[in-house]
């Protein structure tokens, strides 16, 4: 079973304990939790594991007890409860920060301001991503016909050139290529400068794949809603945390097969007046 670090849903961590702890022990039933948990309702985990019920911090501790987590990953598991169930923005983010000092992120390689290119390319990024993927030796227009939407096999081989000269990709003796890091990112002042224009353009290509790439390749959904400040902040941490999870699941692929772009968006529409009644 996955560590507890790994989960960002702690009712998705109990489902998975019970089931994995049913499987490897026969006598284990959620009678068993609860004796060893110190519990009155032997049921009590089925009904949080099911979302009819929350854990108090008091339960929090028995549930804690009965999982027999050591010291930091009840530390973890408890933050992960009350980030779950806290219904403040303040208090989400306080036990979601807890989370991210916790959890082990894949080491990110920063991109210095005399990397811009790489963002004011939108298909640099692209390449990086799928070139790795397969031996294309060094067939520009291959790797161009590729990348959609298709660009030039020029603009390819500038691509491969530009990442082998600023260290993010290397050439093996084999001929293959590999990254330099598993992951990237920007210093504060260059996401103000250059990401805006990086995000402007992927959000053109996602309204570009509407009409060109097939429904059952793509993915496109939103909803429209009334919020709050403090809704607005705790929506973002919830982003920030599926954001992670996203992370997760890719660190654990050995071999894509294809290269996608997630866009997150949330942006006003309507600003409503204040008017106070009476």
């Amino acid at each position: 079973m996955k560590s507890v670090f790994e989960y960002i849903d702690y009712r998705q961590y109990l489902k998975d304990y019970y089931n994995e702890s049913k499987k490897n022990k026969k006598y284990f039933s959620y009678r068993f939790f609860a004796l060893k948990a110190g519990l009155k309702a032997p049921i009590l985990l089925k009904m949080v594991i099911d979302g009819k019920r929350n854990l108090s911090r008091k339960t929090i501790e028995k549930f804690i007890k009965g999982l027999g987590l050591k010291e930091k990953e009840a530390v973890f598991f408890r933050n992960l409860v009350l980030f779950n169930q806290a219904k403040s923005s303040l208090e989400k983010q306080e036990h979601y920060r807890v989370l991210r000092s916790m959890i082990e992120q894949v080491p990110q390689h920063i991109i210095e301001e005399d990397h811009f290119e790489y963002y004011d390319k939108w298909y640099y990024s692209v390449i990086r991503e799928g070139l790795c993927q397969y031996d294309y030796k060094d067939n520009w227009e291959l790797i161009a016909k590729c990348v959609h939407p298709e660009i030039s096999k020029e603009e390819a081989k500038r691509a491969v050139e530009w990442l082998l000269d600023h260290g993010l990709i290397r050439r093996l003796k084999n001929g293959r290529y590999e990254q330099t890091h598993k992951a990237i990112t920007t210093r504060a002042q260059v996401k103000a400068m250059v990401i805006r224009n990086f995000n402007r353009v992927m959000i053109r290509l996602a309204e570009r794949s509407l009409d060109e790439v097939d429904v059952t390749k793509r993915h496109a959904s939103g909803i429209t809603v009334g919020l709050t400040k403090d809704a607005y902040n705790i929506i973002e941490a919830e982003i920030e945390a599926f954001k992670d999870r996203i992370v997760k699941i890719v660190d654990s692929i050995e071999k894509c097969d294809s290269v996608y772009q997630i866009n997150i968006q949330m942006f006003p529409l309507m600003q409503i007046p204040d008017i106070k009644e009476g």
